[in-house]
């Protein structure tokens, strides 16, 4: 592969990522255009890639080294890491894209509003791990295809409205979303 292609597919990529971060693509574009720019043989299918995007007058940084809080509602990784931990406070609906990098989303000392907070996550070749306080309830829906997804499902007896709940929905394509159940001093 030529320098010039690899220089281009990963601008390509980065423009892909912007649009994601600015609402121009949905999950599933963002998904089937990342894997069309591995697979394009030249420049011009890269660039047809992202014709229909609106014009940036600047060079793009990688968006997965950007820090979360930067990022607002969505976590993304593509090919890098995205993490965040200490205090911060998670957005009622937090939207996590690993696409051949990593998240880590370390909840134990994060503010939640009280009553549910929502994470769609969405791992392809990828990972999302999601470290929650023991006093936490949890609940998760998802699947793994040809990956993994890690069900935990810890709920008081009845609900309390004042109380923070985490829900956390996915899917892992050939990749791993993984919930751990950590003390905040560990």
């Amino acid at each position: 592969m030529s320098a010039a292609l690899r220089d281009a597919r990963e601008r390509v990529i980065a423009r892909l990522s912007e649009g994601f971060e600015r609402d121009e693509l949905e999950v599933e574009a963002l998904e089937r255009r990342l894997a069309s720019a591995y697979q394009a043989e030249d420049e011009a299918a890269l660039q047809a890639l992202v014709a229909d995007l609106p014009a940036r007058e600047t060079a793009l940084a990688p968006v997965s080294s950007a820090p979360l809080s930067e990022v607002g509602d969505r976590a993304l990784a593509i090919l890098g890491t995205t993490s965040r931990a200490g205090r911060w406070r998670v957005p009622r609906r937090l939207r996590v894209v690993a696409a051949l990098g990593s998240v880590t989303l370390d909840l134990r000392h994060a503010v939640l509003s009280p009553g549910v907070t929502e994470v769609h996550i969405r791992a392809t070749l990828g990972s999302v791990d999601v470290i929650v306080p023991p006093d936490l309830a949890v609940e998760t829906t998802g699947a793994g295809i040809l990956g993994a997804f890690e069900h935990v499902d810890r709920a008081p007896p009845e609900v309390e409205p004042d109380r923070p709940r985490l829900r956390i929905h996915g899917v892992a394509f050939l990749g791993a979303v993984d919930v751990q159940t950590r003390a905040r001093g560990r």
